[in-house]
């Protein structure tokens, strides 16, 4: 189905509607062309059509990789573990990408993640993390690439690439219209599949029209003329969308090399993040830092200042104050603070006259925890130890 409207601006809308039926269901593709027929005005982003809306309303959304194609997140279960990771690394078997909602060091969501859902319904999968020791226990199986902290993660069904984002400064609804559009943008610059478009449809009736017509033996000059009209207008039609998909390729090359044009400012090491940005956030600090010991107006303030994000995140001075919250002033540390500093991503065994406190496994960021402190001082110097070593 094609449906057609001219707006009181002279813009042309188009909406395509088009289904594949496939073994295990009808694979449906809704694409929103906007042109403007006359020059001086501006082509707005086109929204995400409300036939969407209504199909998954009226008919259902169906499954999509064993995830329901619908309105409402899909809150995972302590069990689900296998299930989150398929859909983080690529091997669910969906088309659709994934939403990866974490829970924050408050074990609290930082968004409205219905909301989100709604905005993304049709687009994408929103998955709900149940809880903390879920997304510890996640790592190991995904090998860290799990959005966790209260990070929100992005992931395509091929599993070759994933975004991470915070709620930030930029607040929990603008967030979510963040993510609604980045999804959004990715779908609109993707490959169509086959049989997804209009244009792949009118020419697979062509090809059938042709085999007919050879089968029939007609000798109608007619018949075969519109039939090549009708194969050609539709090749046409491909060829235009295949220019235009190479055009967005060529925006996207061109940005990223332009990017990239002074070569890599960074290497990408081998630390890994042991909370969502937190490689990025020390080389900003870093920046910072540099930028208020170099000289006004120079070359070097003038680059830095490039560099120096404007969002500040801090995640670091949050997690210490966090610690600070659990241990500090603390003389006896019992089932109480261990849940806490468990929380903040520590795993902490009993080791009979005291704790042992790792932090996201990694035995370079050990701790030992009193049970009973031995003066009065043993809380803030236990503070001062974690946080200096983690998040200054």
């Amino acid at each position: 189905m094609q449906h057609r409207y001219r707006d009181e601006n002279q813009l042309e809308w188009v909406t395509e509607l088009v289904g594949h039926e496939m073994p295990d269901g009808l694979l449906t593709s809704v694409r929103v062309h906007c042109t403007s027929m006359v020059t001086g005005v501006e082509v707005p982003w086109a929204r995400k059509p409300y036939i969407i809306r209504q199909l998954i309303e009226k008919l259902g959304g169906g499954l999509d990789g064993g995830l329901s194609v619908d309105e409402v997140p899909y809150y995972l279960s302590e069990d689900e573990i296998d299930l989150a990771a398929a859909a983080i690394t690529g091997h669910l078997g969906n088309r659709l990408p994934v939403v990866y909602v974490s829970l924050g060091p408050d074990n609290k969501l930082h968004l409205n993640v219905r909301t989100l859902a709604k905005w993304l319904s049709g687009m994408a999968h929103v998955l709900v993390e149940p809880s903390r020791d879920f997304s510890f226990r996640l790592m190991h199986k995904v090998d860290r690439s799990n959005a966790y902290g209260g990070a929100i993660g992005l992931y395509w069904p091929d599993g070759a690439a994933f975004d991470r984002t915070f709620v930030g400064a930029r607040g929990p609804k603008a967030t979510a219209r963040f993510l609604a559009m980045r999804v959004q943008t990715a779908l609109c610059q993707s490959q169509p599949t086959d049989l997804s478009t209009w244009m792949a449809v009118r020419a697979l009736v062509a090809r059938e029209r042709f085999a007919a017509l050879r089968s029939s033996g007609t000798e109608d000059i007619d018949d075969w003329v519109e039939a090549f009209d009708e194969e050609r207008q539709s090749l046409e039609g491909q060829l235009a969308e295949a220019k235009s998909q190479i055009a967005s390729l060529s925006a996207q090359l061109r940005g990223a090399y332009h990017s990239g044009e002074s070569g890599d400012l960074l290497s990408a090491g081998t630390e890994q993040d042991l909370f969502p940005g937190e490689r990025a956030e020390v080389v900003q600090d870093a920046l910072r830092h540099a930028l208020s010991n170099a000289g006004e107006d120079t070359r070097t303030a003038h680059i830095l200042s490039d560099l120096v994000s404007s969002d500040e995140a801090q995640v670091r001075g949050s997690l210490a104050e966090a610690v600070r919250a659990a241990l500090q002033d603390k003389m006896n540390i019992g089932a109480r603070e261990i849940s806490e500093i468990r929380g903040l991503g520590f795993s902490v065994t009993d080791e009979g006259k005291h704790y042992k406190a790792v932090f996201r496994d990694d035995p370079r960021y050990t701790f030992t925890l009193h049970k009973t402190a031995s003066d009065h001082r043993a809380p803030k110097n236990l503070v001062s130890q974690i946080n200096r070593k983690l998040f200054k």
